[in-house]
């Protein structure tokens, strides 16, 4: 026990928590190193030889026979030895053998709560009362620490079965350990925040330095541990693999875990991590920042079924902390790396702009074409998914900024379990055909539609122009000897910016949906008629790509004076790529 030479007196005493039992007779020697105290009562004594409590106040459990026997006694030396004393009044049953009614703590917690200011330090003598009294006690000091953040400055015994002579005061401060790991060990469980692990760890190896020791595998533990933490925190499945297999690399954690020296309880509370390290770990880890070759190491991940399978043990870490935001934004990530493995478009999987982008669009239109009842078995079974994890999602990445009130969903288990059965389905590609469509708008001179006909050859064409310039569509395709599919949408302005004619007509959407989604290739020539025209076949382009098809618009350009196209309009123009490498583009970024 610390002398009061050694006490740091700053701050204001600790409060002194003690007992009273109902057997007080005789006076014991309580002894700590060179120094002893006379008394009948553990808590006088214990407050004498700490030396640090005076000017402070004591808190004593004591039943309502206890009080009337013994509290004056206990309060006048309590008093000689500097502090004040309230008794806290508890009930006969608290520490009743077992089979007694269930014991009644609210009332001592809220009432010890009173005298303990937040940050206050705590001082426990668990030497009177029944033997469950250390047990009650140490439910009081988690409390205390839980709701005040009470610092438990020290927990004292005197033992008196140990001697006839002198009582040694045994000090049991170092357990109260116990309840900082526990708690970072509960955050960690039911969190998945290890970072209040890596503090506890940080001050168990702090301490060891000082002593003299040197832990040197749990300090290298400690900013790996940190930085799991964030990744976990973040929702970033790579570098969280990344952390982990460097904290299983070399057997670093299990290592540490294995040793046996004075730093046994934090060595046994890493065990939660080593749990997670085993089921997510990537093959290998990133080098260390600043170091060079994290980007470059993070980059050479390959997207294969493996990695796929260690990103849903991930989701399912996630799942059964009931982390929805988390699950949410993982599992539509992971649903555009299942697209792209399954298409075999895994060379730049982790790029935005080259391949993920795309990917997204695609299931976009898969989804499209499950609600206008346009798609495959096997694309209504990703359609489900998607869709559902999408449009989730999305409500917790605007931060709630919906219509709708955003509620705690209840089937995260049930997403997990789907995005799992993707991995064993059989998937076919995306529904498409071997039509290759083209729109185009058609003005007064014949000549655009001449050239488009011949530049891109159609299987299925799609014109949409007025009911004057239709009079020479037949003329226009003969020239051009096409003998294909052609639809002639008619518009009755051709001058107005009207809704697009399908807008209106369910057939003739039903038609063109059908015409798009059977196409390998869907290419829309955004030049000829009037602006309204081409505005019309943009807005076909539009509806193409959020059904998924890969669109190519393309410009024709007849560089003769615009008298000689009147005079002979069946001469091959040029045909301009406009996009030549898109894929198919969402409206917007984030339709899904």
């Amino acid at each position: 026990m610390t002398s009061s030479s050694q006490v740091d007196t700053a701050g204001p005493p600790a409060l002194l928590v003690t007992a009273l039992g109902v057997r007080h007779e005789r006076e014991v020697a309580y002894a700590s190193g060179d120094r002893v105290e006379r008394s009948r009562f553990a808590g006088a004594a214990i407050a004498r030889l700490r030396g640090d409590l005076a000017g402070g106040k004591a808190v004593v459990l004591v039943t309502e026979k206890a009080r009337q026997a013994h509290f004056e006694a206990l309060a006048a030396e309590l008093a000689d030895a500097g502090l004040s004393a309230d008794p806290l009044i508890i009930p006969d049953d608290l520490d009743a053998p077992a089979g007694a009614p269930p014991v009644r703590l609210a009332d001592v917690l809220r009432g010890l709560a009173e005298h303990v200011p937040a940050g206050g330090r705590v001082v426990f003598d668990i030497t009177h009362g029944l033997r469950n009294l250390p047990f009650i006690c140490f439910a009081l000091a988690a409390y205390l620490r839980a709701l005040r953040g009470a610092d438990i400055a020290g927990v004292h015994y005197g033992a008196l079965e140990l001697s006839a002579d002198t009582t040694p005061v045994l000090d049991f401060t170092g357990m109260v350990r116990a309840l900082d790991w526990y708690a970072a060990i509960e955050v960690a469980r039911r969190a998945g925040d290890f970072g209040a692990l890596a503090d506890e760890l940080s001050r168990d190896v702090g301490a060891a330095f000082r002593a003299g020791e040197r832990p040197e595998d749990l300090s290298r533990l400690i900013n790996s541990l940190r930085d799991l933490s964030f990744a976990l925190r973040s929702a970033l499945p790579l570098e969280a693999g990344a952390h982990a297999a460097w904290l299983a690399k070399g057997d670093r954690l299990a290592g540490a875990l294995g040793a046996a020296d004075a730093q046994g309880l934090a060595r046994l509370s890493l065990a939660p991590v080593a749990a997670l390290v085993d089921d997510i770990a990537l093959p290998e880890p990133f080098p260390k920042p600043p170091k060079r070759g994290a980007d470059e190491r993070k980059r050479s991940v390959a997207l294969t079924r493996r990695e796929l399978e260690r990103q849903l043990a991930v989701v399912r870490w996630y799942v059964d902390r009931g982390d929805e935001r988390a699950v949410l934004a993982l599992l539509r990530e992971w649903l555009a790396s299942w697209y792209l493995l399954v298409t075999g478009d895994t060379a730049h999987w982790l790029d935005y702009g080259r391949a993920r982008h795309a990917a997204e669009a695609a299931l976009n239109g898969i989804a499209q074409r499950a609600e206008l009842k346009l798609a495959t078995e096997s694309e209504r079974a990703v359609a489900a998914v998607w869709s559902r994890v999408a449009e989730r999602r999305n409500r917790f990445a605007h931060a709630g900024m919906c219509p709708g009130v955003v509620q705690a969903g209840t089937d995260l288990d049930e997403l997990h379990g789907e995005a799992c059965a993707l991995l064993d389905m059989a998937w076919p590609g995306a529904a498409s055909g071997a039509a290759r469509v083209l729109i185009t708008p058609l003005g007064l001179t014949p000549g655009v539609l001449y050239t488009a006909v011949r530049r891109c050859e159609p299987t299925d064409l799609w014109i949409v122009t007025s009911a004057e310039a239709a009079a020479r569509v037949d003329e226009a395709l003969a020239r051009a000897d096409y003998a294909g599919r052609h639809r002639v949408v008619l518009v009755d302005d051709p001058f107005a910016f009207a809704p697009p004619p399908w807008r209106a007509d369910e057939a003739l959407r039903a038609d063109l949906d059908a015409a798009l989604v059977a196409a390998e290739s869907v290419t829309v020539n955004i030049t000829g008629g009037t602006t309204a025209l081409q505005f019309y076949v943009q807005r076909a382009a539009d509806r193409a790509r959020r059904l998924g098809c890969r669109v190519r618009e393309i410009a024709l350009v007849d560089r003769r004076p615009h008298e000689q196209q009147r005079a002979d309009p069946y001469v091959l123009g040029e045909r301009i790529d406009l996009n030549p490498d898109d894929g198919p583009q969402p409206e917007e970024e984030e339709s899904q």
